[in-house]
């Protein structure tokens, strides 16, 4: 994943520059002012003047460089305490007396008076500050240690002072504001004075006497929300920054708290830029507190915000040579032809003086904007067409959010149904903690190949060093990396790899692309391996003729290494092996730790268990299991076999390859506790027999053999399928599911197999020996129907039939489903519902049985998401007892001129036969018509299922425009909103906005029409797109229905 770009921080232009500012202003004045009263005194006979001046001067300003050769100006003449002023001692600055810290330094100077003023490289040395015109002065305000090592004097002014020392004026002020209680009595200065004085002085700080209830406001939904140790830019905290807003801003944010309306655009811009850095609930901000952030998952509960999502090191675009970045402990790679570095930890980053970031799910929008866009069109539309910037599908790209970031992950707002897939036989076998993946890290270190062998590593392909065992990996100074069975399943795997390990529980096989990944999974992770979920019975095998005779302890093989070959002597002298091979490398090879130890040797064995645990592959287990039915292994196989049994087996030279096989009787059943011995069935021979009788007395062993090795291999040759199937289909409870087949089963056409009415009559007809009159037909309460020119009565109730002599038929859903459907359509539809969709054809099929069968309907197991519609605005605007229409069923035999004495209206339909068309009861009744009075709930249950379909799309794509239904416009279809909607216009004469939403862009247009024709364009940003519709689209949007889809009309 490419790093997201970082986000420039804009600071109110007021902020901590800004107050250095003002300081320094401060300063300035101080200059001039000090010059023009040392001048001014000179007038004043009596002193009033200059006591005047020195207490103003006295009086201190945080930060405030010191001027004079760095020490402040004495008073001239100390003001004399007037006999009729009022004690100081009730006077602080702060919220309360309670609060004051009298001893406290309210200010710390560097006086230089008694000694000479520093160079400029000495002052720049000792990190001072220099200023003056020419950079001639010092300040050491701020570095004690410094100021002391110069020689000259720390000085400072304690909180007590510093009110002492306030103007007379601002004494009388402070007094008179905390006599009347309110502090909108003090004056601009008066609170800006306090607030310098009160962050030194008072415990409460931000909270004044002026301003007792300030806090320190942060940008966030809530205070426990704020993120103070977070970096807001380049060696500046979350914390720092609140703490060094100006009052003016602190005010206005403390006023603004829940509604920012009326904020400075610029101190508006802060928060939101703070809140992304700064508040763990961001999109959430102090301004915007219901605002939700844009997640993956597939619901707002499974969302865990302060997951770390992504960390980086920010190059800013300036990469390090390829060199550097593999020094460091990074690694290069290419993109776009330029060379990039790749650091995964902060050590490694900071190594090329980098600065490493993190991101949480909540904060990953504030450094990449195009993610927030993307997650609500995927919550709004679903992830279909959606891509990221570099051409990913989403549905393939948001593993890396929803692995992350979501509690019910593979589940994800592009896959909400998804869950965690197993490799295991039966879930229940799998080992969380187990440890799947483990490898030696030395990217750090990069041994030589000597210090590799040294510490019992192998060089892998000349180039890298490899160790097996921790310890070794730790003296080479590299660190040991695992990863358990559930780290890589909840995060490793992808979305679509769960699915398919589901697909494959569900139809008991795997495709080829997923069982070299299952068998390396359960090797580790399934406590039932070599049984697995692509052919769950397959058993632990052994070498050996009964499993009884497996000596797992016995060492199988073993292996010395040496840093050093010893030589032939040293090598035989030990009691090992010297040997050559052809291409004259020679080795010691010895068998026992005791003598390879003694050469200084790692000994490395191989039990008879692990050999083969790890090291038989599921097939071999598979190819020995079939050996034991047979009783015969091929060459190869009989050849490794002996190999192992030599060892590992206590009955050799007696092993899986030469021992006779003995019949073992098998079922038709998935499961031999399945079978039901005592049915009757016409069995092989045309006879009816018993199924005990049929399986064990009619079947040839070679049947049961070829049984055996299918439930081993799990699929039978296809000329034994049709007889398993015929067995099973009587002799089996698990019906339909059988030996050749374990995962078949009845599938329902519905959303969920409860919503079944197995009772439900699908199909039913009348037969007649001959075919009544029309007028008999209609009369008794069925329907006439013209097929191949031959008029026929259709009656769909037993009560109708029996008055005109026919005879009823009918067939239910439960018998529809159990006998009518074949098993390859029960099998075509429990994969459509394993993965999550139905072909064309399979759609088409269901849909009736749906509709007559199932209590969910127009939700089926095709679409289980579709919801009943109607053509109304919302569920309060339908009124379902409404009459749609009153119709006449006129016999298809009326007469022109019978029906225009009836004052029916007559119409050509085709090939020149006419229709009699009435709209009153008395004129039905006189043609011998039957006269129909549906309401507006029975009309809506007509509907098929693309009718709620494109309804239901009207609604999420919030226009009708481009939706059709059977190749037409959808208005042209909702003609019942005039009888059943109270506000008589339907859906689609009430949503009439069409919008332009462009993922890929950095803006939106958003185009409105009214019904009253006029139209607004609006173009924002993608990452927060506002709705500007009409108010009558808006209520259509917020007031759908609750069976409907639910839309915010703050989203496009």
């Amino acid at each position: 994943t490419s790093s997201p770009p970082s986000a420039q921080v804009i600071l109110p232009s007021n902020h901590r520059l800004n107050r250095k500012c003002r300081r320094m202003w401060k300063l300035l004045l101080g200059f001039f002012c000090v010059a023009i009263f040392t001048s001014a005194a000179e007038t004043c006979n009596d002193g009033s003047c200059m006591a005047r001046t020195a207490a103003l001067l006295q009086t201190s300003h945080r930060g405030v460089p010191s001027f004079n050769n760095g020490a402040p100006h004495p008073p001239l003449l100390q003001p004399e305490e007037s006999q009729d002023d009022a004690p100081l001692d009730d006077l602080t600055p702060c919220a309360s007396g309670a609060d004051f810290t009298p001893g406290s330094p309210q200010r710390r100077w560097c006086d230089f008076t008694a000694v000479k003023m520093p160079t400029h490289t000495q002052c720049q040395d000792a990190s001072c500050q220099i200023y003056g015109e020419h950079g001639e002065l010092c300040n050491c305000d701020a570095n004690e240690s410094a100021c002391l090592a110069f020689g000259a004097e720390y000085k400072a002014q304690y909180c007590q002072d510093a009110v002492k020392n306030m103007a007379e004026e601002m004494q009388r002020e402070l007094r008179d504001a905390l006599s009347d209680d309110s502090a909108a009595s003090c004056s601009v200065n008066l609170s800006a004075e306090l607030f310098e004085m009160a962050e030194a002085c008072c415990v409460s700080f931000p909270a004044t006497a002026c301003m007792p209830t300030m806090k320190f406001p942060t940008p966030c939904k809530n205070e426990t929300d704020f993120l103070p140790d977070s970096l807001l830019e380049e060696e500046l905290t979350c914390e720092v920054a609140v703490k060094e807003l100006s009052m003016h801003d602190m005010q206005l944010l403390n006023e603004a708290i829940g509604n920012c309306s009326t904020l400075e655009p610029q101190l508006a811009t802060y928060v939101e830029k703070a809140a992304k850095s700064c508040c763990s609930t961001y999109p959430a901000t102090m301004c915007e507190p219901d605002n939700k952030p844009a997640h993956p998952c597939q619901k707002e509960g499974d969302f865990m915000p302060n997951q770390l999502m992504n960390e980086w090191c920010e190059f800013n675009g300036n990469f390090p040579a390829e060199d550097a970045c593999i020094s460091a402990g990074c690694e290069p790679y290419v993109d776009s032809n330029q060379t990039k570095c790749h650091c995964g930890s902060q050590e490694t980053c900071e190594k090329l003086g980098k600065e490493f970031k993190q991101a949480t799910c909540a904060q990953q929008g504030a450094y990449w904007p195009e993610y927030i866009a993307l997650m609500k069109h995927a919550q709004k539309s679903g992830c279909d067409g959606l891509s990221t910037p570099w051409k990913q599908p989403l549905e393939e790209w948001i593993k890396f959010p929803a692995s992350a970031c979501c509690k019910s992950y593979p589940a994800s707002v592009c896959d909400p149904d998804a869950v965690l897939g197993s490799p295991c036989d039966d879930p229940g076998h799998w080992m969380a903690n187990s440890t799947l993946y483990e490898w030696c890290d030395l990217s750090s270190v990069n041994p030589t190949v000597d210090a590799c062998q040294v510490a019992g590593c192998k060089m892998k392909d000349n180039a890298s060093c490899w160790c097996e065992e921790p310890a070794a990996c730790i003296a080479l100074g590299g660190t040991f990396e695992t990863r358990t069975c559930q780290q890589v399943r909840e995060h490793d795997w992808s979305p679509d790899f769960h699915k398919r390990l589901e697909l494959a529980r569900v139809e008991g096989f795997c495709d080829a692309g997923v069982k070299e990944d299952v068998t390396l999974a359960a090797r580790k992770c399934c406590s039932s391996y070599p049984a697995t979920v692509c052919q769950q019975d397959v058993k632990f095998q052994t070498p050996c003729a009964l499993e009884s005779d497996f000596l797992p302890s016995n060492v199988f093989s073993a292996e010395c290494t040496f840093a050093e070959m010893p030589t032939a002597e040293m090598c035989t002298n030990a009691s090992c092996e010297f040997v050559k091979d052809d291409a004259n490398v020679t080795s010691c090879r010895c068998d026992k730790e005791a003598t390879c130890s003694n050469l200084g040797g790692a000994f490395k064995s191989t039990t008879c268990q692990k050999e083969v645990h790890d090291h038989w592959s599921l097939a071999h287990h598979v190819e020995v299991a079939v050996a034991l039915v047979t009783g015969t292994c091929s060459g190869n196989l009989s050849k490794q076999l002996e190999v192992t049994a030599k060892t590992c087996c206590s009955s050799y030279p007696k092993y899986a390859c030469n021992v006779p096989a003995e019949i073992d009787f098998e079922t038709p059943c998935v499961d031999k506790a399945d079978f039901l011995p005592d049915r009757v069935l016409n069995g092989t021979n045309g006879t009816r027999s018993t199924c005990s009788a049929e399986v064990y007395e009619h079947w040839s062993s070679d049947v049961h053999k070829m049984l055996k090795i299918a439930r081993l291999q799990g699929k039978c040759p296809n000329d034994l399928v049709d007889t398993v199937t015929r067995a099973a289909e009587t002799c089996c409870s698990s019906y339909p599911a059988s030996i050749c087949n374990k995962t078949a089963r009845y599938v329902m056409p519905c959303a969920d197999e409860a919503h079944f009415l197995p009772d439900n009559i699908l199909h039913a007809e009348c037969n007649f020996i001959s075919q009544p009159n029309e007028s008999e037909c209609v009369q008794s309460g069925c329907a006439t129907h013209e097929e191949e020119n031959e008029m026929k009565c259709l009656c769909e109730n037993a009560e109708s039939c029996a008055r005109l002599g026919g005879r009823f038929q009918s067939r239910s859903c439960s018998a529809e489903v159990y006998q009518n459907w074949s098993m390859d359509l029960h099998q075509q539809l429990f994969a459509a519902s394993a993965e999550g969709q139905c072909s064309s054809n399979l759609t088409e099929v269901i849909s009736l049985p749906a509709e007559k069968c199932c209590s969910s309907f127009p939700a089926t197991i095709c679409d289980k998401a579709a919801k009943y519609m109607t053509p109304c605005k919302d569920e309060a605007d339908f009124k379902p007892m409404n009459a749609v229409h009153a119709w006449c069923e006129s016999p298809a035999n009326v007469t022109m001129w019978t029906c225009q004495a009836a004052g029916c209206h007559n119409f050509e339909v085709s090939n020149g036969s006419h229709q009699c068309w009435c709209e009153g009861e008395a004129g039905c009744a006189h043609i011998g018509g039957k006269m129909h009075h549906p309401n507006c709930a029975e009309e809506i249950k007509s509907w098929d299922l693309e009718k709620h379909k494109a309804v239901q799309q009207a609604l999420e794509r919030g226009s009708c425009s481009g939706v059709l239904l059977g190749g037409e416009p959808l208005d042209q279809h909702l003609w019942e909103a005039h009888s059943c909607c109270e506000s008589r216009r339907s859906i689609c004469e009430l949503i009439t906005t069409t919008t332009t939403t462009s993922l890929t862009t950095t803006k939106t247009t958003t185009t409105t029409t009214t019904r009253e024709g006029t139209t607004t364009s609006t173009t924002i940003t993608t990452t927060t797109i506002q709705n500007s519709t009409a108010t009558t689209n808006t209520t259509i949007l917020n007031s759908t229905a609750a069976k409907n889809t639910a839309f915010q009309n703050s989203t496009v």
